[in-house]
């Protein structure tokens, strides 16, 4: 009887046991998508012509349940074009309503096809866009007896042909023409405008070559084909609509999911293996001891190679080997810092240098963060330049499990804790709600890498420092640990700090450990002193940006993919609560610090997003870390119902096969992303058209700059910020670049931009910027040096053809060249009038007031609030502040011969007339100092200004005494760091009283690091050597 009913209780343990990883799987299976946000615009237009006005309204409604950014709205008509910003934000639900005045006198007689064009950027700012029609009729003119269809056609990485066939159009030699409408995401690989020939059935047809420009797989486009003619003087028009569907990139071979199913074969052994134990095994037998050591290993080795090879899935090794140029949002500009490292500064033996070739100059790794990069150029010696920057630019996403894993080690988590929580790192970094935040693979995708590795490292750090706290060890490893973050992201520094010093409040001996502290953080700084000393030093001489992001719904920082981890952690939290309630007032609730330190994350994250703004940071960077947080917090409470099932390797199988399967559910415009950046440049739509215009503009940085329209049309070849690569791709400068807080000049840039562009970035908010005026941006594009201007839109071309500041240079459709007339081509000049020095602290917003103001040409400003006395004697006109009018004095500039020579890091004058004050249209940073002892001064918008005292003066990006200190502090804190290692200084390890037992003691050294390593580059390897491609990229 005893034996019977023994073994009905084990089955119905058994059976209990597996209940709840069983409801999780089901629950996660079951469940629907629920991605990413969806912008919807209805566009609606209804044009009107009368003898005294012609006149078009708009309505543009957003029906989805995302903002539409930076809204912009163009009407085109044959022989006009007219294109405004309309909203910076079009809200989920709300309307936009505007209107267009055409000359009526313009508008003939009959039905004229008018095409509204909606551009707009979602959340991330990625550029969208939308098409729609209306009828501009005029004396009331018949409907056109034509019968037409366009075809409907799905497209991938190919052109695809549709075809019109038009019925009723009269003879061939009257027949219409017809053109073809297309949103911005989407190009034609063939001409717009053809003429209908004869086809099948006596109908006329015309073939139009589609391709993908820049779409996201999934998405459906309206497009158009236009009929038009002219017969007996009246305009015969008639829209005819199809669809484009934008198809994914082909799932991988076979081939490439071996990895993916070996470890899922491994994980259902184990699965099976588990229950069968479970069930012969004695009800006596304790679960806890179920996972012997070895058994924990290869578990957890299991674990981590399903994890990597699932994100393979993703980040496919034929993408990421293929030696093709990366592309894609921000993406596309970080390869050109890289190749400057590699190609210019390590070279001469430097890290922090000056970047001539953007934003009329800056110190290049002064705001940014250089780990990475060197990162890049140390692998680029073996694997080439292209593939070590793709591989550098995921490297973060592969290590944020493996970070996730270490820390719930040195944390001193039981198992399956930390193989949990590198699992549920995966819907972390499969988050499709942002772009821009950071940490999550979208984020990544749109240049976020650097912060991607920056807060896997930061996690790695969070347990390390709890652990060396906890023990009072792994000084110097902790203070490295947080110098390679630092140099990786300033944002996870931050974190890391608030962080580590939140320990405090759990741990117990907080006087030893804040002294750890105190070391820890000293030595840190003194190994980052080469970089940091200079960022703190010349702090005030960048651009600020304070940007504060609006979010709309809790769903943002919540968003479905993580709320079954978030409902764990509740349900975790839940039972902990009854629990303590249970036990009574006899047994004090006590907080385990584990754990505390672990949901750190979560408030540290929170209070910095508040505090953002006061500290001049862009606030959402800190969101990241609380959505990570609550990610990992499930792992404790699904690893407690894991162990309920023996062994617990069944219960962590059905966890990560179910936690894969709910990911691949909410993932929708990942696969395209990646396709599109790692395919590179060279697979783009219009590299051909792209690459032309490099091999045009080809010089060297002692040219003029070049000067480009922003347009989100640029995304076709590859990026909107493709012509910021102007310096790779043709060697020559242009104004715009990436790191826009690293110059002096960005503001004024960006004004300039505003002044040539339809469509403007602005990407400052404490600088407005202008409307389109062709006149003033011809003198300021003189005044930046700038010789020659690349257009895109249409309405641009037409007003650089009819301006007479511009002559036509090429025309390489879609792009055209123009040249600046009356620009000097030379970097140096002569001043014209007296240069006026204002001693005034706000001389960053005064500069940039008198750059807008049409009566500051050929007048400079000179930044001066404590002159010496031979200062004060060279300028003739000074005020306190900025004056409403400013006198004119001028000087003999055409007397004077000027000759430079530009270096990247030097600058050689010559000059006829020694004392007459030349202009160096360079960016002014005090980094540069002149080797015969001249002063330079800074002067407006943002240049440097001197008063030569020889015929020849050098100018040269130098290592001043300030920066030299840094490089003396580096040097210290590796000396330190090298004499504990040489004597191998190690503490006997001394157990904390806050390591609560009976937990197991944590794993260390390469225990904890070494294994998820290992099973990394194994599983890389298997990767690359089932096949990295054809090399057909």
């Amino acid at each position: 009887m005893r034996r019977a009913g023994g073994r009905t209780g084990r089955w119905r343990r058994a059976a209990t046991r597996a209940t709840a990883p069983l409801a999780l799987l089901a629950l996660l299976g079951a469940a629907t998508p629920a991605g990413a946000g969806r912008i919807s615009l209805e566009t609606r237009a209804e044009c009107v012509a009368v003898p005294a006005v012609a006149r078009c309204s708009v309505e543009i409604e957003n029906r989805g349940d995302e903002a539409a950014r930076e809204l912009a709205v163009t009407l085109e008509t044959p022989g006009f074009e007219s294109s405004r910003r309309a909203l910076e934000e079009l809200r989920p639900g709300a309307l936009w309503r505007g209107g267009f005045e055409l000359d009526p006198s313009a508008v003939p007689a009959g039905r004229t096809a008018v095409v509204v064009l909606a551009s707009y950027q979602d959340e991330g700012g990625y550029p969208l866009s939308a098409v729609a029609h209306a009828y501009l009729e005029k004396a009331a003119p018949a409907r056109p007896a034509w019968r037409a269809s366009l075809a409907s056609v799905s497209v991938r990485d190919r052109e695809v042909e549709t075809v019109l066939r038009v019925e009723g159009a009269g003879a061939v030699s009257a027949s219409p023409s017809a053109r073809l409408v297309l949103p911005r995401e989407l190009e034609a690989a063939g001409p717009r405008t053809v003429a209908l020939r004869p086809g099948a059935g006596g109908r006329l047809e015309a073939r139009f070559a589609v391709a993908n420009g820049s779409a996201f797989a999934g998405s459906t486009y309206r497009i158009y084909a236009v009929l038009e003619r002219e017969h007996a003087g009246v305009r015969e028009s008639l829209f005819v609509p199809a669809t484009v569907t934008v198809l994914g990139a082909p799932p991988p071979t076979a081939i490439f999911r071996l990895p993916l199913l070996a470890a899922s074969g491994l994980l259902a052994a184990l699965l099976v293996s588990g229950v069968t134990r479970s069930l012969r095994r004695d009800a006596a037998v304790d679960g806890a001891r179920v996972l012997h050591e070895q058994a924990g290993w290869l578990l957890d080795f299991g674990v981590l190679a399903a994890i990597f090879a699932y994100l393979l899935g993703y980040l496919r090794p034929e993408l990421l080997l293929a030696p093709t140029t990366t592309t894609g949002g921000d993406t596309a500009s970080h390869f050109l810092t890289a190749r400057y490292l590699v190609e210019n500064l390590l070279p001469e033996g430097r890290v922090l240098g000056w970047m001539p070739g953007n934003l009329a100059g800056y110190p290049v790794f002064q705001l940014y963060f250089p780990l990475p990069f060197l990162l890049i150029a140390g692998i680029s010696y073996g694997a080439g330049l292209q593939v070590a920057f793709k591989l550098v630019t995921v490297l973060g996403t592969f290590l944020t499990p493996i970070a996730a894993y270490a820390a719930f080690r040195c944390l001193g988590l039981r198992r399956p804790a930390p193989a949990l929580a590198a699992v549920f790192t995966v819907p972390f970094l499969m988050i499709e709600s942002n772009s821009v935040w950071g940490g999550n693979l979208p984020s990544t995708l749109s240049g976020e890498f650097a912060y991607s590795l920056a807060l896997a490292l930061t996690l790695l750090f969070v347990g390390t420092s709890y652990r060396g706290l906890a023990e009072g060890r792994f000084l110097i490893a902790n203070a490295v640990l947080l110098a390679l973050v630092a140099l990786t992201h300033a944002y996870a520094l931050l974190l890391a700090g608030c962080l580590s010093a939140a320990h405090l409040l759990w741990l117990p001996r907080r006087r030893r450990n804040l002294g750890y502290l105190a070391r820890l953080y000293a030595l840190a700084f003194s190994l980052i002193g080469f970089w940091i000393v200079p960022l703190l030093a010349y702090s005030g001489y960048t651009s600020p940006y304070r940007d504060v992001w609006r979010i709309h719904s809790w769903r943002e920082v919540l968003p479905p993919i993580l709320w079954p981890l978030a409902l764990a952690v509740l349900a975790g939290l839940s039972f902990v609560g009854v629990r303590a309630a249970r036990r009574g007032p006899g047994h004090p609730f006590r907080i385990d610090p584990r754990l505390a330190a672990l949901g750190g994350g979560l408030w540290v994250g929170l209070v910095l997003y508040r505090l953002a703004p006061w500290l001049g940071v862009v606030d959402i960077r800190f969101l990241p870390i609380v959505q990570l947080t609550i990610a990992l917090a499930a792992a404790p409470a699904v690893a407690a119902l894991a162990r309920r099932l023996r062994p617990a390797a069944a219960g962590v199988a059905l966890v990560v096969l179910a936690t894969f399967a709910w990911a691949d559910r909410q993932v929708t415009y990942i696969p395209s992303w990646i396709e599109w950046n790692y395919s590179g440049f060279e697979r783009r739509p219009l590299w051909s058209a792209f690459s032309a215009v490099n091999r045009h503009l080809a010089g060297g940085i002692e040219e003029p700059r070049v000067v480009f329209e922003h347009s989100p049309a640029h995304n076709a070849a590859g990026s909107i910020r493709a012509f910021e690569s102007l310096p790779l791709f043709s060697g020559r400068s242009t104004l715009e670049g990436l790191y826009v807080q690293s110059s002096l000049n960005s503001p004024p840039i960006f004004y300039l931009q505003s002044e040539l562009s339809e469509v403007a970035s602005c990407p400052f908010p404490d600088f407005h910027c202008s409307r389109p005026d062709l006149s003033r941006a011809a003198e300021h594009l003189r005044r930046y040096n700038a010789g020659q201007v690349v257009a895109r839109s249409s309405s641009l071309k037409a007003a650089l053809r009819a301006s007479g500041d511009f002559s036509l240079e090429s025309e390489i459709p879609p792009y055209e060249v123009h040249r600046v007339r009356g620009n000097a081509g030379r970097y140096v000049i002569p001043l014209e009038h007296e240069p006026v020095r204002v001693a005034s602290e706000d001389w960053k917003r005064d500069f940039y007031r008198w750059f807008k103001r049409p009566d500051a040409d050929g007048v400079v400003l000179v930044a001066s609030s404590r002159s010496e006395a031979r200062d004060r004697a060279r300028f003739r006109l000074a005020f306190e502040t900025l004056p409403a009018r400013v006198p004119r004095i001028g000087l003999p500039a055409s007397e004077v011969e000027v000759e430079e020579e530009i270096d990247e890091h030097r600058i050689v004058i010559r000059t006829s007339r020694p004392g007459h004050p030349l202009l160096v249209r360079v960016s002014y940073h005090p980094r540069w100092r002149s080797t015969g002892g001249e002063r330079i001064h800074l002067a407006s918008p943002g240049f440097m200004l001197l008063f030569p005292e020889t015929r020849e003066v050098t100018l040269e990006f130098g290592d001043p005494p300030l920066v030299r200190f840094g490089h003396l502090l580096t040097a210290l804190g590796c000396a330190i760091v090298a004499t504990a290692a040489l004597r191998g200084v190690r503490r006997r390890p001394r157990r904390s009283a806050a390591m609560p037992d009976p937990a197991p003691a944590p794993a260390s050294g390469w225990r904890a690091c070494g294994g998820p390593a290992v099973a990394f580059a194994l599983t890389l390897a298997t990767w690359a050597a089932t096949g990295a491609g054809e090399g057909s990229y």
